[in-house]
């Protein structure tokens, strides 16, 4: 039960952390229209 559920944390980090890289791929582009 536990093992599962940490598998399941680790699957939701990962998956938080791209979306906060492709959000500051998107950000920075922005910038750089606006600069």
């Amino acid at each position: 039960m536990f093992i599962r559920l940490a598998e399941q944390h680790r699957q939701f980090v990962q998956d938080l952390v791209m979306s906060l890289q492709a959000l500051a791929i998107v950000l920075e582009r922005r910038g750089y229209l606006a600069s």
